[in-house]
């Protein structure tokens, strides 16, 4: 009797990744990972009950390389290094993006409860940001993540011009930011300035 074919998690979510970079997340399926791999679908429900799981799975993978390189941006700005983050991953997994930005799923929320305040820690140490409270960082948040979500999808399904170069896509993100945040700042002077007319009545 052949000995069982074995699969740990970590090859059956390698091959289900290779299928999603061309077909989506959508496109992964139990028998294209068991044609991948050279076996039977067996060995995959060993590991994964529903192909659910192994989405999952590949989504999670997909957001962990986001946070890497997010933390490989380093530009000094965190909403920049944030938009450079978003960029390269659109560029790197084209129709996993796609599905995770312009479907409906719920894999980028599950992800966002815990990305979020690893992002909102951060920009509290950017200078630039000194005196934004937690909730109008949030809001800055929001505000650049679907800016970048918008500007990230022109550029996989190519509605930018032809000879657009990544400079000019960050110096893009890097003045909607800088917009963003004068604005942020202008309101938190005013709000500061109303709590002091306030405070002297």
């Amino acid at each position: 009797m052949p000995p069982k074919v074995r699969f740990t998690r970590e090859q059956i979510v390698a091959a289900a990744l290779e299928i999603a970079r061309t077909e989506g997340l959508v496109g992964i399926t139990i028998r294209k990972i068991a044609a991948a791999l050279g076996c039977s679908i067996a060995p995959i429900y060993v590991n994964f009950s529903h192909i659910d799981e192994v989405r999952r799975a590949v989504a999670d993978r997909v957001m962990d390389t986001g946070r890497r390189f997010y933390a490989d941006a380093d530009t000094g700005s965190s909403l920049q290094d944030i938009g450079v983050a978003s960029v390269r991953l659109a560029r790197e997994y084209p129709a996993i993006f796609r599905d995770l930005v312009l479907s409906s799923n719920d894999y980028v929320a599950a992800q966002n409860e815990t990305l979020d305040p690893e992002l909102v820690a951060h920009m509290k140490g950017d200078p630039e940001l000194a005196g934004l409270r937690e909730d109008e960082l949030q809001t800055l948040l929001l505000k650049m993540r679907v800016f970048h979500a918008g500007l990230a999808t022109a550029v996989v399904n190519g509605i930018l011009p032809r000879n657009t170069e990544d400079d000019e896509i960050i110096r893009l993100m890097n003045q909607t930011a800088g917009d963003l945040v004068t604005a942020a700042q202008l309101r938190a002077a005013n709000r500061n300035s109303d709590d002091e007319d306030g405070g002297s009545e």
